[in-house]
This record gives C-alpha cells, structure tokens and sequence, in this order.
C-alpha cells in the first residue's frame, strides 16, 4: 500500500464516523453531537485537539479567552478572569483550567471535560482516531503520547521562560536545541521507523499522530532545521499535513497564528516566531 493511499485513507475515516447518522437537510448530520471548545486565542494545549476535530470532520463552537476586563473583550473574545471567577472549580472547569470541552448529544445530554490529553483521547475513541487492538498498542499509545507531553513540557520551560527575550535568549534557545530537539527527536525517528506503517501506531493515522504534528510544528518554528537529519519525521510531517481535512484548516482562518500566550518570550503577537512552516495547499514545507 502506497503513501498516497494511507493519505487518503486517513482522511476519510474520521469523517466516515461522524457522518455514520442520516443526514439532515442542510448537510448536518441527524443526530450529530454539538461539541463547544474553550481555550485562550492561540494554539497552545487545544491545538492537538483542534487538529483532532478537523481530521474527524466534527463541526464545533470554539470560546476564545483573553484577558479584557475594562477595555472590553473585542468580538468574539472573551475575558478569561471572570469566566474563571463564574465557573472555576464546577462541572465546566474542574480543575479552573482550559482547554475545556462540552460534548452535547443529540438527547440534550452532556459531558464536560479539561486536560488535553484526557479530550483527544475521548475525541479519539468517538471518531476511531486511536490505535488499541491489542494491550501493546495501547501500551505504544501511553509511551508515545508520554514522550511527546514530557517534550512539549520543555518547549513550554523555554518559550515561558522572561530571559529567552533578553541577553540570555539566544545561549538558551541553543542550549534547548543541544538537550532536548537533538537528543529526543531521534527517539521518535526510531518509534516511526520502528512502526514500519508510516504511522507511530497501528496501520492509520490516529490521535498520536496528530499529537506529534502538533509538536513537531511548534519545534520548527524555534528551529526550522532540527528535522534536517530525520528522513521518516520530516516524511511524516508532510504526511500528516496533506491529509485533506488537515490541509484545509492549517491553511484557513480557524487556526491561530501565534502558539504562545502574551507572557511567553517567543511565538507571540508581539515576539512573532521568525520560521513558520508553509501549509498553504501543495506546499507542506519545512
């Protein structure tokens, strides 16, 4: 089986799941879950789930938070500090934390959830987006999601870190680079090598693969050559990005153009990252 056909294979099958319903006039699936979305306005922890829902074809309504109290939120925006004082610590916000997702189906039902890995697993599961034939599939699922969490952690030590825009920052940026993109990325050439499908596990994309696109992605910006010397990851990164549903949202304008929020030192409105991968359709590069 060809690159190609694993492509377009991936692409169709989240969507096949949520159109499974009749579909209503209109083209809205009968029955079709609402799901409601809430994180700042930027990528940061909802991305990998924003990426999950695009691949699964599932419409939803996103709340986007800044803080805005006495100016006044612009439209569409709201302030992150009283939607926090309103529903911290309930059913909506568990932990007083986002990403924050409600799922409503079609009988009025609902289920709130917080903490991204715990939602893309649950999308995941909804959409046959997760890889768990056997126990040693869900065991690769819990190492890879793991390893991917502890490097994203790091990223995050970084682009948080006040010194990053002082004197200090191009020592630190190096130093990321050197510890951990030189050290960890060829951990996960190995695990995709390893899987022989193209994918890090099972024989389809899931919800790890698009987990990993959403950190390789991140990386690139910080270092636009740490994939010079992984074949399969820059393979798979491509990949990932011409799977259709994905190629139309990374190039639309539902997808946000910083990572960052405005305390972090790169990736910001006002500190842009200066090596953005182009998503435009035809053009995955790195």
């Amino acid at each position: 089986e060809g690159a190609g056909e694993k492509v377009e294979d991936a692409g169709g099958r989240g969507m096949a799941a949520v159109l499974a319903a009749l579909v209503a006039p209109g083209g809205v699936a009968a029955g079709a879950p609402k799901v409601t979305l809430r994180y700042f306005n930027i990528r940061g922890l909802a991305e990998p789930v924003r990426l999950l829902l695009a691949l699964a074809g599932q419409e939803y309504e996103e709340v986007a938070f800044e803080s805005c109290p006495d100016a006044g939120c612009p439209e569409g925006i709201a302030d992150w500090p009283s939607f926090k004082a309103e529903h911290g610590n309930s059913e909506v916000l568990p932990f007083a934390q986002v990403p924050s997702l409600t799922w409503r189906e079609a009988d009025g039902s609902e289920l709130h959830l917080v903490q991204s890995l715990a939602i893309q697993r649950f999308l995941a599961r909804k959409f046959d987006l997760i890889a768990e034939r056997d126990d040693a599939q869900s065991a690769r699922t819990d190492m890879i999601t793991g390893g991917i969490a502890d490097v994203r952690k790091r990223y995050g030590q970084l682009v948080y870190n006040p010194e990053v825009a002082g004197p200090q920052g191009t020592r630190l940026i190096e130093a990321f680079k050197s510890d951990t993109l030189q050290n960890w990325f060829p951990f996960f050439e190995r695990l995709l090598e390893e899987s022989g499908s193209g994918w890090f596990v099972g024989d389809s994309i899931s919800f790890v693969d698009t987990m990993a696109f959403d950190m390789l992605e991140s990386n690139l910006r910080v270092d636009p050559t740490c994939l010079d010397s992984m074949p399969a990851l820059q393979a798979f990164f491509k990949r990932v990005a011409s799977v259709p549903a994905l190629q139309a949202y990374l190039s639309s304008p539902k997808r946000r153009t910083w990572s960052n929020g405005a305390s972090a030192a790169f990736d910001t409105k006002e500190k842009p990252a200066q090596a953005v991968p182009n998503f435009a359709a035809g053009k995955e590069e790195l």
